[in-house]
This record gives structure tokens, C-alpha cells and sequence, in this order.
């Protein structure tokens, strides 16, 4: 099959379509480069989950990834002004909201900021040893309502490639849209532990365009949208397929959110051979995805050239209550041509200590296949969670897991502590793991079976412009198996 083709007019239509929709309210002017992404496992979306939890701002709202850096900071500091919080929740506010313009806000009179980053990182378990030296270079550029970004990468040491862009790209509003173009990390958010449609380990190519100023929709409440179209030139089995993303959100309450994530991988050139768990040869494509077939596709029809996911999730607020706390949950279902009674679900609850708000507790269940089903009557039929058909190297990009880190079949209990410094220049995070990884499972080669995991990662800013990274973590299988990672890195921010 020859690449798939996507008419220009139909991002054309969709821009227009999402624009005639007036945002809620605007975003004021702010100093620097406001319309750039924010890196999806930023400390500042941390920052805002607690401050749901304290009902400082609407549940949901960490959970819109990658949001601009104007959007952000103005979250933060319209909750560090409501007089109607409680003094320690804008307390944590303000922490943050200085630390965030420390690392974000140019220098009076210029228009551009970033950062150098030098970091050791290193592998244990059955091979001991540093894996090598990493150099970063970020930096933004602010021109009226566009931004421009770059984050560089070399690595020194046994097998190191030749200097890469991780992410980087060019972001800016149109009314209402706020529209992305490059390559980044992207998450539609299921929990601590990452998303089952979609997570933020391999970066993506492509156009992005989201609605963070919200609108009004009768029913739904304040809404949100988010449309990506990538690119992805480094899959291994198919030559250059087609991934698209959508996520939209509902606020019908002040206390809740729910959102439906969809992601679809189709296209591309599939050269022939065999696929997962199939004996049969197959040869290469003699066709290709017409426009009618994409079209199909984009409203959910299923192709023999297509792998869909698609789950449903909700976020509540127990601040009514008077509990800081959320949960949250997500149901999540392989292509749809698939048995329905081989689902995923993730399920948690966050806790935040109120007369501590910089201190959190969550435990997370998340599973797939025969522990999350939710009915013993129905077909099931295994789905092949993250592998799909010709699409041989599974829910994979350049060895990342484009799905939950569980890797498909099986379950995982988190248990997660979380700690900010009262004035958030000291952030560590604690987590331990029981998993369990099936037959079918992405990983189930080099990590099978019955595992316990933990997991420790500290960042400390001793002045406004510099801060200092540890992290580390371990994982050992009942079948004898151990995998280990650790790092330790430094950064300047100018």
C-alpha cells in the first residue's frame, strides 16, 4: 500500500469549525513565551492535581497534556489570588507560581529563555554499568502570538547516536485554537501510573490543535478538544503509518469531569511477513487507503489497515465533601472489531494532606484482559492488547511504549507518595509496584510473570536558576529477572 494521503481541506475544516466556538475567558498577556507546550511530565501539572484535590481549580484541568505556558501560569496564579482558598492551598500556589517563572520567564527585555542539562544515566540488573553522559540545550522563542521551541540531545558513551531533537517545534493561538506543530512526548491522561490509549514515553511528529480556553456546550458543561495528526517515521514493521488522537472533555458539574480518548494507527507501507501470534506469511501491500477508506476510519469504521483504541474515563472531585482527595477511573477497549469482554480498566484515588497540601498519597489499580473484566457473560475473545493485525512491533515507536508501561496483559497495583518543598523547590516522589505481566504482554520476554517494582525521584532548585536531579529505579521478577536505571543530572536555566 502506497502512503496514505490526508486532503489539506480537512484540517482546514476542523480549524474553522473550532474557532467559531468563543472561549470562556481569555488568557491575559504573559511575559515570555506563552504559546509553547509545557512537557507533559512537567512538575507544574503535578502542582495542579493537587490543587484539584484541594478544589483550588476544576477537576480535569492536569489532565489537559501538553497545555501552553501562558495557560498554565495562569492557572497557577489565578490560585494563588482566590481569597476564598484556604491560606495553605494559595500558599502552595504562590511556591509555585514563583518557582514556575524562575524556569519559564525570560529575562526583562528579551523574548527568549532556556535551559543546559548535562545528566549520567546508567542501567543495573544483569549488566552493571553507565550507559553514558547525555547533554541537553533547550530554549523558546517568543514572536507575538507564536512561540518556537527546541530541546537537543547528544549522548557520549558506548553506543551513543549522533545529536537529536527530542522535542521542539512552533506553537501559537487562532481565536479560540491553539494550535502545535513538531515533534513531542503526548499523554491522553489515565493515572500516576500513565494513560491505556495513549502515554507520554515516545515522542510523536505531527499537528496538534486543542481548545484550552474552554467553551460552553448545553449539557456538557465547560468542554474541551484536542485533535493530533502524526507521523510515525520510525516504526519498525510498517513503513511510516499514520497515527491520529482525539480526547474531548465534559465538566456537567463542578465536581466532575469526564473525558473519551480515541487513538488510531493506520496506513503507512506493511513490506510482508508474519505478525504476532499468526503462522501465516503475508505479502506485501498491493493497494492503498483510499480517501474514502481514511474518512472510515476517522469515524470508526474498521479497515484490514487500522488498529483502534478507545476508552471512556471520569474524574471526580471530593472537596464537596470536604475531602481532599480525587478519584478517577478509565475503561479502555481494543479495536472495536474486537471481543468487548477483553477490556482495561485503571482505577485510583488521590489523597492530599489539607493542613499539608505538599504532601500526597495514591494507590492505582490498572489491568488488562481477564483481570479487568467487568462481566463473565461476555465473548471473550482475546483482543491482542498492543498488537494489532500488520502491525507487526506491537504499540511500540523506537522501543517506547506508546501505551501503558504495564505493556499489555496483566495488572499492576502503585502505591505512590508524593512531596513538594513549602516553597516547591524540592519535589521527591516514592512509588512501589506489584505487577503481573500475561501471555501476549509486550514485555512478556524480557520481564514475564509476577514482579515488585519502586521507584525514587528527587528534583532541588538551591538557586533560582539552577537545579539538581536524582532518580532511580528497580524492578525484579519471580522468574528470576531484574531490571535497574539510575540518573543523576544538573541544569541551568537562562
Amino acid at each position: 500500500m502506497s502512503r496514505a494521503r490526508v486532503a489539506p481541506g480537512l484540517l482546514a475544516t476542523i480549524l474553522a469549525s473550532l474557532s467559531a466556538f468563543t472561549p470562556r475567558a481569555s488568557s491575559p498577556q504573559v511575559v515570555g513565551p506563552a504559546q509553547v507546550p509545557v512537557a507533559s511530565r512537567h512538575w507544574s501539572y503535578e502542582v495542579l492535581e493537587f490543587l484539584e484535590a484541594l478544589g483550588a481549580v476544576a477537576p480535569g484541568t492536569s489532565t489537559l497534556r501538553p497545555l501552553p505556558l501562558g495557560d498554565v501560569r495562569r492557572l497557577l496564579d489565578a490560585a494563588a489570588r482566590d481569597t476564598a482558598l484556604e491560606s495553605a492551598a494559595r500558599a502552595l500556589a504562590r511556591a509555585a507560581l514563583l518557582r514556575y517563572d524562575e524556569e519559564f520567564v525570560p529575562r526583562p527585555g528579551l523574548a527568549a529563555g532556556g535551559r543546559l542539562r548535562g545528566a549520567l544515566r546508567g542501567t543495573g540488573g544483569d549488566a552493571v554499568g553507565a550507559e553514558g553522559v547525555v547533554g541537553e540545550l533547550a530554549f523558546r522563542v517568543q514572536g507575538g502570538p507564536a512561540g518556537a521551541f527546541a530541546l537537543l540531545e547528544h549522548e557520549w558513551g558506548a553506543g551513543a547516536e549522533r545529536p537529536r531533537l527530542r522535542r521542539g517545534g512552533v506553537g501559537g493561538r487562532m481565536g479560540g485554537v491553539w494550535l502545535y506543530g513538531g515533534r513531542e512526548a503526548f499523554r491522553m491522561d489515565g493515572g500516576g501510573g500513565g494513560g491505556l490509549v495513549l502515554n507520554d514515553e515516545a515522542q510523536l511528529d505531527g499537528l496538534l490543535l486543542a481548545t484550552p480556553a474552554s467553551f460552553r456546550v448545553p449539557g456538557a458543561g465547560e468542554t474541551q478538544v484536542q485533535l493530533g495528526l502524526f507521523r510515525l517515521f520510525r516504526y519498525e514493521a510498517v513503513d511510516d503509518p499514520w497515527f491520529i488522537t482525539f480526547r474531548i472533555t465534559a465538566r456537567p458539574a463542578s465536581w466532575l469531569q469526564v473525558a473519551v480518548n480515541r487513538a488510531v494507527l493506520f496506513g503507512g507501507r506493511f513490506k510482508g511477513g508474519r505478525v504476532p501470534y499468526d503462522p501465516k506469511i503475508y505479502g506485501p501491500d498491493s493497494t492503498s487507503l483510499g480517501a474514502a477508506d481514511i474518512l472510515g476510519v476517522l469515524l470508526g469504521r474498521n479497515t484490514t489497515r487500522d488498529d483502534q483504541k478507545a476508552s471512556i474515563e471520569a474524574r471526580i472531585s471530593l472537596d464537596a465533601l470536604e475531602l481532599p482527595a480525587l478519584v478517577y477511573g478509565e475503561l479502555a477497549f481494543e479495536d472495536p472489531d474486537r471481543s468487548f469482554g477483553d477490556p482495561a480498566i485503571l482505577a485510583g484515588l488521590l489523597a492530599v494532606i489539607r493542613d499539608r497540601p505538599t504532601l500526597a498519597l495514591r494507590y492505582e489499580y490498572a489491568a488488562i484482559g481477564r483481570a479487568a473484566r467487568i462481566c463473565s457473560w461476555c465473548d471473550t475473545l482475546p483482543a491482542y492488547w498492543y498488537w494489532h493485525r500488520r502491525f507487526q512491533s506491537g504499540y511500540v515507536v523506537e522501543g517506547r511504549l506508546l501505551g501503558h508501561p504495564l505493556g499489555g496483559y496483566g495488572l499492576q497495583h502503585l502505591l505512590e507518595l508524593r512531596y513538594l518543598g513549602p516553597d516547591a523547590r524540592l519535589r521527591v516522589e516514592a512509588r512501589a509496584t506489584l505487577s503481573r505481566r500475561d501471555r501476549w504482554n509486550l514485555l512478556e520476554k524480557q520481564q514475564p510473570g509476577r514482579a515488585k517494582g519502586g521507584a525514587l525521584e528527587a528534583d532541588y532548585r538551591p538557586w533560582h536558576a539552577v537545579e539538581v536531579h536524582l532518580s532511580a529505579s528497580t524492578e525484579r521478577g519471580r522468574a528470576g529477572w531484574r531490571e535497574s536505571r539510575f540518573a543523576l543530572a544538573a541544569a541551568v536555566f537562562f
